[in-house]
């Protein structure tokens, strides 16, 4: 009887979930998402809700935009990063659509759905791998049955699947741990740039996968040989570099190779400034002048209120970690170079 638990939670989990979805009206900033991802399809461009990644709101939105006669007034769309057009354009959107509109996130609220189940499976997966299967049954116990999980589950906000993407990037990252082998590496990466695309706040994972994979190696070191380091440094470097690319497509590679002194920043680690109220009402960039200006980025381009956004974490840390200002400004071309 035992083995069919883990079905029996995902069921029961399911249906409390999709009570909730059908129950509740449509929440703050729903609208918001529902129509930033629909622009996402339609123009293929990311302007709308621009300081979270689109990779949620393109997922819930896809069967909506394909098969709800989703209606929307793109007067109030703005690409300048200071406006927050989104909020305008949703309002409108919901007033457009009419009675149909709770329909229609219901839809999103369902696909998002995958996304929690995935992330369920996956952590289960890797207690069963870490422990015993009665260990998973608990922490599903526990997942499935949390009132945030069930609450912010039941909409099309980011946070609960990025929750499950970090869970699921984390499991591949234990298979290839435990198997470093160059196609599990490939598929970690694969999945680890798609946890960015749900939150940046999950760039703390590339530092903390190798400090993970430096610290499950450690009991290791006498047996394993230089050629063994080397192999699976460059597997850990082909699931960095596959996570730039994914993110980037994701993106349609806009803006990836603009040069470093062209950005235009609100933090005070990258604009340069002691205290936010100094930094220009444009942005500002304490690369522009220097030789620093000159490095292409790897990574799209981001506007500097979804890097204040997303990035307020690592400049908290940075703040902590490099004292004086010619650090704090190596610690800041450092996090740029990386993306």
């Amino acid at each position: 009887m035992s083995k069919y638990f883990p079905i029996i939670f995902f069921l029961v989990f399911s249906f409390l979930l999709l009570g909730n979805i059908f129950w509740n009206s449509p929440v703050q900033s729903e609208d918001a998402h529902l129509a930033s991802g629909v622009s996402h399809h339609q123009f293929w461009k990311f302007d709308l809700y621009r300081v979270n990644p689109p990779l949620v709101r393109i997922g819930v939105s896809f069967p909506v935009y394909c098969f709800g006669g989703y209606c929307a007034d793109w007067t109030n769309y703005a690409s300048y990063p200071l406006i927050r057009s989104e909020h305008r354009v949703g309002v409108e959107a919901m007033r457009a659509n009419g009675q149909q509109s709770k329909v229609q996130i219901c839809v999103a609220r369902i696909f998002c759905m995958i996304f929690i189940l995935l992330g369920g499976l996956c952590c289960y997966l890797l207690t069963c791998s870490i422990s015993e299967k009665p260990s998973g049954i608990l922490v599903l116990s526990l997942l499935f049955f949390s009132p945030y999980i069930l609450g912010h589950g039941a909409t099309i906000m980011p946070d609960v699947p990025s929750a499950a993407f970090a869970v699921i990037s984390i499991y591949f990252f234990w298979r290839w741990l435990r198997s470093p082998e160059m196609s599990i590496a490939f598929t970690s990466g694969v999945i680890l740039g798609l946890a960015e695309l749900t939150k940046f706040t999950l760039l703390i994972f590339y530092p903390l996968f190798v400090l993970m994979w430096l610290i499950y190696r450690l009991p290791e070191k006498k047996t394993l040989t230089k050629k063994d380091w080397r192999q699976q440094f460059k597997q850990i470097a082909v699931m960095f570099i596959m996570s730039v690319v994914v993110i980037n497509m994701c993106y349609l590679f806009e803006g990836t190779g603009k040069f470093l002194g062209s950005y235009r920043f609100q933090t005070t680690l990258f604009a340069g400034c002691k205290t936010l109220k100094e930094v220009p009402s444009g942005g500002g960039n304490r690369f522009e002048k220097t030789l620093f200006a000159y490095i292409p980025c790897r990574y799209r381009q981001i506007s500097f209120k979804e890097l204040t956004h997303n990035v307020l974490i690592l400049n908290m840390v940075c703040r902590r970690i490099y004292v004086a200002n010619g650090l704090n400004m190596v610690g800041g071309i450092i996090i740029c170079m990386l993306f």
